[in-house]
């Protein structure tokens, strides 16, 4: 599941009203996939769904808060919660019962410029949407729909990504909701899996840009003091940290 929480950062927003003609449905996709890229504060709720080559079925829940300018990353399951800024990793493993806590500042300036860039500056999500959304999607659909525009995209069957559908409100600049198709064919020998493989089908929804970040920092988790990290959540997890 871990490829999965990268497509989280892919989260977005633009108005297409401001054309003094009608545009294509390619300047209207482009136009809206490429503001989405400066979007830089958001909360949202995703479901991942997840069907396996042996016919088993996973589902998960959970929340993420991006805010850029204060460098927060909040991304809460059952599986894990997971903080990032730009001092701290943390990360609780619900499943192992373990807690990460990670010292981000003994990184090198390198390092750092090239991780802030890539979680805060939107650099993952920029590059994503460049190199495989805007270059290989078939426009499915594109319809504008009174405050918001619906856009379904399709991709080559050779890709892992096989669909996009994003609904998206004109005014407010932020997606309704946004949601992917992926697939991952089976690479093993067993013969009964041959021809099989994993659908996932994650679905993003209840945008907001209102959310105080305090709520949701490394303060609430953990306390540093005399070198030595204590949990104020979770607090019966192992400690394994990084200072």
């Amino acid at each position: 599941m871990r490829k999965i929480f990268f497509m989280l950062f892919i989260s977005c927003a633009a108005s297409v009203q401001s054309y003094g003609q009608t545009p294509s449905p390619e300047t209207i996709v482009r136009s809206v996939f490429k503001q989405m890229e400066h979007l830089r504060k958001v909360s949202f709720m995703y479901t991942i769904n997840a069907e396996f080559p042996n016919d088993k079925i996973e589902q998960l829940k959970g929340e993420a808060r991006f805010d850029n300018d204060h460098m927060l990353m909040f991304n809460d399951s059952k599986h894990q919660t997971v903080i990032y800024n730009d001092n701290w990793y943390y990360k609780a493993d619900h499943s192992r019962h373990i807690i990460s806590v990670i010292n981000l500042d003994k990184r090198g300036k390198k390092q750092e410029d090239q991780m802030s860039n890539n979680v805060f500056g939107n650099g993952f999500m920029n590059t994503y949407i460049d190199s495989t959304v805007l270059r290989y999607a078939r426009i499915k659909n594109c319809k504008n729909k009174g405050d918001s525009m619906d856009i379904q995209l399709a991709f080559p069957a050779n890709m892992t990504l096989k669909t996009i559908h994003l609904v998206f409100d004109l005014k407010r600049q932020l997606p309704i909701s946004f949601s992917m198709g992926l697939y991952y064919p089976w690479l093993g020998r067993e013969p009964k899996l041959k021809g099989k493989g994993t659908t996932y089908e994650i679905s993003y929804y209840d945008y907001n840009y209102s959310f105080d970040y305090k709520n949701y920092t490394v303060d609430h988790y953990f306390r540093v003091s005399a070198g030595k990290v204590a949990a104020l959540k979770f607090d019966k997890y192992k400690l394994v940290t990084q200072l």
